[in-house]
């Protein structure tokens, strides 16, 4: 079982030290930027992914300034612990939390040649949207 748990100038460094294969670094941003993003960015709420107590994984979620829409930014799981359904829990999770918060509806980008990301998305019952200006695919899930 996993849980989440806030960002803090405790654990920022271990969120920021971990990494996705090489082969899917060109699929999301460092877990760095993302932590710098949210400083600015009060909307923006950056969670570790924890089991037994490590942290194993990272996500971001939040409003986007240019729409209001809800967006989960980012979510990934560190290269050892891939493989293990730690990315579904998460975000089964994260979903759960954000219902619970008010959100109607959560929209995720992804780059076009991570595969697993999209199956996983559509899997969990978000809808395709389209190719995003930026040059992802993006998918809604409404609650």
């Amino acid at each position: 079982m996993i849980v989440l748990i806030p960002i803090t100038v405790q654990n920022w460094e271990s969120a920021a030290s971990l990494q996705v294969d090489d082969h899917q670094s060109n699929f999301i941003r460092s877990n760095a930027w993302s932590i710098a993003e949210s400083l600015y960015h009060p909307e923006l709420t950056p969670l570790g992914i924890y089991r037994g107590g490590a942290m194993v994984g990272f996500l971001m979620y939040g409003s986007a300034a240019q729409d209001g829409r809800a967006w989960l930014f980012r979510i990934m799981i560190d290269k050892k612990f891939q493989g293990q359904g730690l990315g579904k829990e998460a975000l089964q999770r994260v979903i759960r939390r954000m219902r619970e918060e008010g959100y109607t509806e959560v929209n995720i980008g992804w780059d076009p040649e991570n595969e697993i990301a999209e199956r996983l998305y559509l899997s969990q019952g978000f809808q395709p949207t389209g190719m995003a200006e930026w040059g992802e695919k993006t998918a809604r899930l409404k609650f």
